[in-house]
């Protein structure tokens, strides 16, 4: 074989080796260089609306400071909600560990096809890490701190747990935040 044909061989085999190393090696970075503290969703305690009554117990008035948010617990929650929810934003959330990867796989390619992003891979712990601790910004490097967050955060609460949080703190339109506030409110 000639010397250029091996030196061909071994330039691509480098190309794939970094191209298959490259994401482990980003995420190691993202690891090592932030702190990924998800103490305020493993303690829970979101800003709640005060009902004001008056003095025959019919209420008068909310106040509450930025969301209006009335607290619901897992239990409150009709297990028909929680189907409904599965089905309709991550139909694997009970059997993956905070990102799915199939669904990853299939964005990517979603986006390479279209040229733009077409679908999201977002679990529903995802969305929870992104409404509570991250911003809205649509980059790599805010994705792949939501996938770690996420993972991390499926090791420190159970499904119910996240589900609980999660149906708390999104918002439903109309100034409601919380399943609870929505369903008082429509």
């Amino acid at each position: 074989m000639t010397s250029w044909k091996i030196y061909i061989k071994r330039v691509l085999l480098t190309f794939l080796i970094l191209g298959f190393l490259s994401p482990f090696m980003i995420v190691g970075f993202y690891l090592l260089k932030y702190d990924y503290d998800i103490s305020s969703l493993v303690d829970y305690k979101p800003s709640i609306t005060t009902r004001i009554y008056d003095k025959n117990g019919e209420q008068i008035a909310n106040v509450f400071d930025g969301k209006h948010r009335f607290y619901a617990s897992f239990e409150e929650i009709p297990p028909r909600v929680i189907e409904a929810l599965v089905a309709i934003e991550d139909t694997t959330f009970f059997e993956h560990p905070g990102i799915n990867i199939d669904a990853i796989f299939r964005a990517v390619i979603k986006v390479v096809r279209a040229g733009k992003a077409v679908e999201g891979a977002s679990t529903i712990t995802q969305q929870l890490v992104k409404n509570v601790l991250l911003t809205r910004e649509k980059k790599l490097s805010r994705k792949i701190k939501e996938a770690i967050y996420a993972i991390k955060l499926e090791r420190a609460l159970t499904k119910t747990q996240i589900l609980e949080r999660y149906l708390n703190e999104i918002y439903y339109g109309h100034g409601y935040y919380g399943i609870k506030t929505a369903a008082d409110g429509y």
